[in-house]
C-alpha cells in the first residue's frame, strides 16, 4: 500500500481533508470519511474527469489538486477549459498517430515564427514538411490568449484556453504582449522587436527622417511607413515583398498603429520618400547616430567591394563574380564596416576594382566620422596598390593591408611579439622591419613565421603600434565577410532593386586594338 497523500489548510477546520492514496495500482481519493473516485493508475482519462470534478465542485482549488496530484495547475486550468468545450471527449489522451513535432518542438516552431523566421527555414529545420509548418502555424494561439494563460500562475482558479497536450512543466508561458508607456495594453507576437526602438532613438531615427515627405499621408504618416520597413526587414524579411507574409495587426502594435500599411501603399509611398530625399545623406546622418551612442567609438574600418550580378539588357561593365566562379555582368557596392561588425555605408559603381572605389567610401567615413579624426583603414590584397597607399597617406589615413605577390625575405631576425586583449594574451613569431615600396615610399613590413618559413607579410603605415597588434587586426578584416554573408542572408544585399539602367559617358581608358596587333605581330 502507497502513503495516502493529504491537502489541508490552517485557518480553514471547517473543510474537511481531501486524501489521495494509491494502492495495487489503483488511485483512491477520499473526502473525509467518504469515498469519492476509484479508478485504475494508468487510467488518464478518469484521472482528468476526476480532476475536474474535483476543482470545478469547489472540493479543491487548482493550485490544491496541483500538489493532491502531482501535476501543474496550469494544465488542470487547461483540463477545465477542455472539458467546459468538448465534454468528457475533451479529457481522454489524443488518438491517431503521434504528431511529427512534440510539445517542446511545437513551441520552439511558434517563437521561431514569432522572431520572423519562413516556415519553409523552420520546416529545414526540423525536418518536417512546409505543410507541417503551416498548419501549425495556422492553428497557433493568438497573443491575447497567451496573456490569459501567462496570468493563470497569478490565478491558479482561472480557467484558460490551451493546448492538447499535457505539461507537467512548472514554469508559465511567456506571453508576448507589446505595452506602450501611457497607453492600452497591445498584443503583438512581435513584442520582442520593440527593443529594437531604443536603438533607433539611440541613432536618432526620428530626427533624421523628420524633414522627409513622401507626398500626402492618408493614413499612416512617413514616419510609420518608414518604420514598418525597418521593423519588416529586422524581423527577417529580405525584400519587401517578404513583408506581405508578416501579420498586419502585430506588425501594427510595433509602429502605433491598429495595423501596418499594406504592400500596395509601402511601395509608392517607399518610392516617393525616396525621390523627394537624400538617400546617402540619410545613410551618412544614421551611420553618424550610431557612432554617436558608443561611449568609446572606435577608429578601425575595414573595407571590400560586394558584386551584385545584373542578367538584364544594358550594356554594362563586367565583373568578377565569386560565386558564379566566372566574370559577369554587374554592379560593384563598396561597403565600409565597423570593427564591431557594424556596417556604416556604400557606395555604388561600376566594377573597377577596390583600388579605384575606395575613394568615394572614404568620403563618406569622413563626413560620417569628422574631419581631423583618426580612422585606420583595413582591407585585403584588392587593395594592395601603391596608389592606393599614396591616396590615403595624402588623406591622412592609416592603412594596414596584405602584401601581394611573392613573399619578400625578412631582413630582420624575427621576434616574439604579443598584445592582451579581454584578458588573453595573443603571441606571433614576427619579423617587424621598414621597406621600400616601389612608387610609394617606405612602410612598415611585418613578416609572420610558422615553423621557421614566412606564411605572411602585413604592409601597414602605422609605425607605432605593436606588431602583434597589427598583425591581430588584419585577421579581424574577415569581419567584413561576416558581414557580407549575414547581409546577403537578411536584408538582400545580393539582389538589384530593379533592372532599369541609365546609359553614361563612359571615359574610362581602354586598350588600343592597332597596339596590340602591332605587338602581336612583333
Amino acid at each position: 500500500m502507497g502513503s495516502p497523500a493529504t491537502v489541508a489548510f490552517e485557518g480553514m477546520p471547517q473543510r474537511e481533508v481531501v486524501c489521495l492514496s494509491r494502492r495495487d495500482g489503483e488511485v483512491v481519493i477520499g473526502l473525509g470519511r467518504r469515498l469519492l473516485h476509484r479508478f485504475d493508475e494508468g487510467d488518464i482519462g478518469m484521472r482528468n474527469m476526476a480532476l475536474v470534478s474535483l476543482t470545478s465542485s469547489g472540493v479543491v482549488s487548482n493550485l490544491e489538486a496541483a500538489v493532491l496530484f502531482g501535476l501543474n495547475a496550469d494544465y488542470i486550468a487547461k483540463l477545465r477549459t477542455r472539458a467546459r468545450r468538448g465534454g468528457s471527449l475533451g479529457l481522454l489522451p489524443p488518438l491517431g498517430r503521434p504528431p511529427r513535432l512534440d510539445a517542446k518542438d511545437r513551441a520552439k516552431v511558434l517563437r521561431l515564427a514569432a522572431a520572423g523566421e519562413s516556415g519553409q527555414d523552420i520546416a529545414k529545420r526540423f525536418g518536417v514538411s512546409g505543410a507541417t509548418i503551416s498548419r501549425l502555424l495556422a492553428g497557433a494561439p493568438t497573443p491575447l490568449a497567451l496573456a490569459v494563460e501567462a496570468a493563470a500562475d497569478t490565478a491558479p482558479d482561472a480557467e484558460v484556453a490551451g493546448t492538447d497536450e499535457e505539461s507537467t512543466d512548472p514554469t508559465p508561458p511567456t506571453a508576448l504582449v507589446a505595452i506602450p508607456v501611457g497607453g492600452p495594453v497591445r498584443p503583438s507576437r512581435y513584442a520582442g522587436a520593440m527593443l529594437l526602438w531604443p536603438f533607433l532613438t539611440a541613432v536618432g531615427f526620428e530626427e533624421v527622417f523628420a524633414g522627409v515627405a513622401g507626398g500626402p499621408a492618408r493614413r499612416f504618416d512617413d514616419l510609420c511607413v518608414l518604420g514598418t520597413g525597418v521593423f519588416g526587414f529586422a524581423l527577417g524579411a529580405s525584400s519587401l515583398e517578404g513583408i506581405k507574409h508578416l501579420g498586419r495587426a502585430d506588425l501594427g502594435t510595433l509602429v502605433g498603429r491598429e495595423q501596418a500599411p499594406e504592400l500596395r501603399t509601402l511601395r509608392p509611398r517607399l518610392g516617393a520618400i525616396a525621390d523627394a530625399c537624400d538617400p546617402a545623406g540619410i545613410q551618412t546622418a544614421l551611420a553618424r547616430g550610431l557612432r554617436a551612442s558608443d561611449e568609446a567609438p572606435s577608429q578601425v574600418f575595414f573595407v571590400d567591394d560586394h558584386f551584385v550580378a545584373y542578367s538584364g539588357a544594358q550594356p554594362l561593365a563586367k565583373g568578377w563574380d565569386a560565386k558564379r566562379r566566372h566574370a559577369t555582368k554587374g554592379r560593384t557596392d563598396t561597403y565600409v564596416v565597423h570593427l564591431d561588425r557594424r556596417a556604416l555605408c556604400f557606395s555604388s559603381t561600376e566594377p573597377t576594382g577596390l583600388s579605384r572605389t575606395i575613394g568615394s567610401a572614404l568620403d563618406q567615413l569622413r563626413e560620417i566620422c569628422g574631419e581631423g579624426a583618426a580612422i585606420t583603414l583595413g582591407f585585403d590584397r584588392g587593395g594592395s596598390y601603391p596608389g592606393v597607399f599614396s591616396c590615403l597617406r595624402d588623406e591622412g589615413v592609416t592603412w594596414i593591408t596584405w602584401r601581394r605577390g611573392d613573399m619578400a625575405a625578412p631582413a630582420v631576425a624575427p621576434r616574439w611579439s604579443w598584445f592582451a586583449l579581454d584578458g588573453t594574451r595573443h603571441r606571433y613569431l614576427l619579423a617587424d622591419e621598414s621597406v621600400d615600396l616601389p612608387g610609394y615610399g617606405p612602410a612598415r613590413q611585418i613578416s609572420i613565421l610558422d615553423a621557421g618559413e614566412v606564411v605572411a607579410q602585413v604592409l601597414t603605415s602605422d609605425t607605432a603600434a605593436t606588431a602583434a597588434r597589427m598583425v591581430h587586426l588584419l585577421r579581424w578584416r574577415w569581419r567584413i565577410e561576416n558581414a557580407f554573408k549575414y547581409l546577403g542572408d537578411h536584408h538582400g544585399i545580393g539582389w538589384l532593386c530593379e533592372y532599369r539602367m541609365d546609359l553614361v559617358r563612359d571615359d574610362s581608358e581602354v586598350h588600343n586594338p592597332a597596339r596590340k596587333h602591332a605587338l602581336t605581330q612583333l
